[in-house]
């Protein structure tokens, strides 16, 4: 036998009127109450916030107050359309309704309308609402849209929006259809697999980029336009949500023609450098041969000069008492002339000897080299009063012999070109990242600077009347170069010169 049904529970208190009135005014909206006649019978405290009226002075007036007056002669119509089919009716989304406040100003809004019938009486209850944030964010959405729809059409830039679920086509510009060789309407809803345009380790390779780091940016992809065509691309994705769905957004940059610029650029690299390689051991055989021809040359050369100095003194001496003053001037020309042809002689043999005579490179002491030299050139720097200051040097990868030689270079064309006052000559040394850059600075005559360049070329003399063959700042490059480094002069502060040279600084050297 079935238990017998619990009795419904007994009805609860009435809603009294006080429970009423305060529902309307908790209500987040405006309320107002119209009769049929459209008059006002109830306002909230909302309603007087919202239009600027104090609810007594609402009370009895027409509903048309709240209306604009442009809209106010279709309102009882629209009115009696409503009670004729009383019925909850939201108004206001997606039109253009308009409320008037006291002060005249107009507002969006938007109302929903209830029918109320008491006591035989037919009512409408409105709820109003401003919405004038809400149309300025509506507004200014569109017009967000409507710019990046004109930016998505108008750029140059191949852009396509896919869903992230299935990777198909929910919008592509022209650029982008251009670039894979189709027609908009048909990449739409295709995925790029359905198309062919990348291959499946190239797109698994995005996917994983786009999995490990939430976006995709810069990876290049070699694609394949319907047409057959190669292309490399640059590919960007960047998540987005539209209407709630996930999707992607993807951009690309045709690199084919940087790419292919890059690869001849590399190949011209390539065959210059081996131009280059080839140019360099050809040089390199041409200055052994010409170093060794110097050689032999001037090996050579010296003994017909001593034959011919030996003569010129045997004749001199055989028939001095011969001899007029014109005849002993032209003897002492000849002995002059042997001498300097010998000096130019060793000279060149000392250039050739830099590039065929060099040591190996090694790690040695600079200030070593520079101790060689003063001490060679101990006399001629005491004659002249010479005053030599010098600053810690650093090991570099050198010859010291040749290093010595070059410092003595220095220094003596140093004293050699002094002026009036005795030498003052300063050697130091600053380091300019794996090489030092060393100077000799004189208080000397100094170089015009117009001459810079030219007092390193071989035989060269700015001074006719100062001793010498012009051979000594030649060497001084030579040795330079031979080192890998580089020598110039530049006027020296308060007058002189200043020359200045690099070499590579010895490994752990300071």
């Amino acid at each position: 036998m079935e238990p017998a049904p619990r009795p419904p529970p007994p009805p609860g208190p009435p809603v009294t009127e006080d429970t009423f009135r305060g529902a309307l005014e908790a209500a987040p909206d405006a309320i107002v109450i119209v009769d049929e006649q459209g008059r006002i019978l109830l306002a909230n405290s909302q309603a007087e916030v919202l239009f600027g009226h104090a609810r007594e002075d609402l009370l009895g007036r027409p509903v048309e107050t709240l209306v604009p007056e442009r809209f106010r002669h279709q309102h009882p119509a629209q009115r009696e359309g409503f009670l004729a089919d009383p019925r909850v009716r939201p108004m206001g989304a997606g039109l253009d309704l308009r409320a008037r406040r006291r002060d005249g100003s107009e507002f969006p809004v938007e109302i929903s309308l209830s029918p109320l019938r008491d006591q035989g009486r037919s009512f409408v209850v409105a709820a109003i609402r401003d919405v004038t944030e809400q149309r300025k964010a509506e507004r200014a959405l569109r017009e967000s849209q409507e710019r990046f729809s004109g930016f998505f059409e108008a750029t140059a830039m191949p852009l396509a929006i896919s869903r992230a679920k299935d990777g198909s086509f929910l919008e592509v510009n022209e650029a982008f259809a251009s670039l894979v060789g189709c027609a908009r309407e048909d990449l739409v809803g295709k995925t790029s697999m359905d198309l062919g345009i990348v291959d499946v380790a190239s797109r698994e390779s995005l996917q994983r980029q786009l999995q490990a780091q939430g976006r995709v940016h810069g990876a290049e992809v070699e694609m394949q336009a319907r047409t057959g065509e190669r292309r490399i691309v640059q590919v960007a994705v960047e998540p987005i949500t539209i209407g709630g769905e996930p999707c992607l957004a993807l951009s690309m940059a045709d690199v084919t023609p940087i790419r292919k610029a890059q690869e001849a650029v590399r190949a011209m690299n390539e065959d210059l450098e081996r131009r280059v390689q080839e140019r360099t051991a050809e040089l390199e055989r041409s200055n052994a041969e010409l170093q060794q021809f110097a050689y032999v040359a001037s090996h050579d050369l010296q003994e017909p000069l001593r034959t011919v100095s030996g003569a010129v003194t045997r004749l001199a001496r055989r028939h001095e008492d011969k001899l007029d003053e014109q005849g002993r001037e032209f003897v002492r020309f000849a002995l002059e002339g042997t001498a300097r042809m010998q000096q130019l002689i060793e000279d060149l043999l000392s250039v050739s000897r830099v590039g065929s005579r060099g040591q190996e490179l090694k790690p040695v002491s600079a200030d070593a080299a520079l101790d060689r030299a003063l001490l060679g050139l101990q006399a001629s720097l005491a004659e002249s009063g010479a005053q030599v200051e010098r600053e810690p040097l650093p090991r570099v990868l050198g010859d010291e012999s040749q290093l010595a030689q070059l410092f003595q270079n220095l220094l003596g064309n140093a004293v050699k070109f002094r002026g009036a006052q005795p030498p003052r000559i300063r050697v130091s040394a600053r380091k300019e990242g794996d090489h030092a850059v060393v100077s000799v600075v004189d208080n000397g005559i100094g170089i015009d600077p117009k001459h810079k360049e030219r007092v390193f070329v071989i035989f060269q003399r700015l001074d006719p009347g100062k001793p010498g063959t012009g051979i000594g700042l030649a060497i001084a490059k030579k040795i330079v170069e031979r080192h890998g480094g580089r020598i110039w002069v530049e006027p020296a502060p308060g007058g002189g010169s200043a020359f200045s040279f690099t070499l590579r600084l010895a490994e752990g050297s300071a």
